[in-house]
């Protein structure tokens, strides 16, 4: 497997490709969930020798965007700390001085208990020279033929696993403001991929 990026970790192997309940921490693991194969169910276990290489974005102009943060209710900027510091903790933000900011919130997730963070990016994202369309995905699933057995591949929080290239970071800042200036504004700025980012 030596120069192999993904392998499978000898752990998974050893519990005979069983479902595992583990989530990634950056590039280190990943889960790839289902494998179907004639009725049955794997969850394989990977892991990734080597991070990517940093994405560096090419930009229309390098003249400091700055959207004021909009005000949110205490429940939500509540929720927010919380959810930056889980981002702090696994390596995704770090502080920031940036003269660069764009509005961040809070939504109740759809599928599940919580709250999702969103960073609204719009105005970055006008800043952004086009990368190209997107490729569409191959084969579309209409040519499949029925009872065909297939793996879908689904990689958890995959834009989390892109690192930013340092002199993108500060273009992806944000703020987090208290009511009524109770304390200090926190600003933090993105190191990886954010999700929102056009392309």
């Amino acid at each position: 497997m030596g120069t192999d990026p993904t392998m499978i970790t000898p752990q998974a192997q050893a519990e005979g490709l069983r479902a595992h309940e583990e989530s990634h921490i950056c590039w280190r693991e990943r889960r790839v969930s289902p494998f179907k194969s004639q009725g049955d169910k794997f969850t394989i276990r990977a892991t990734a020798a080597y991070p990517p290489p940093p994405i560096k974005l090419t930009w229309k102009s390098s003249d400091p965007v700055w959207v004021e943060q909009w005000p949110l209710s205490k429940p939500r900027i509540d929720t927010l700390l919380k959810l930056v510091d889980r981002e702090l903790q696994k390596g995704h933000v770090e502080p920031s001085t940036s003269p660069w900011n764009t509005p961040v919130f809070v939504i109740p997730k759809r599928s599940s208990e919580g709250f999702r963070l969103l960073h609204d990016l719009r105005e970055v994202n006008k800043k952004i020279q086009p990368m190209g369309p997107v490729q569409t995905s191959l084969p579309m699933s209409s040519m499949i033929p029925k009872g065909q057995p297939c793996a879908v591949l689904d990689i958890k929080d995959c834009f989390f696993s892109i690192p930013l290239h340092d002199e993108d970071k500060e273009r992806f800042a944000f703020s987090i403001v208290f009511l009524n200036s109770q304390r200090p504004n926190l600003r933090f700025q993105w190191k990886v991929l954010p999700q929102g980012m056009v392309n």
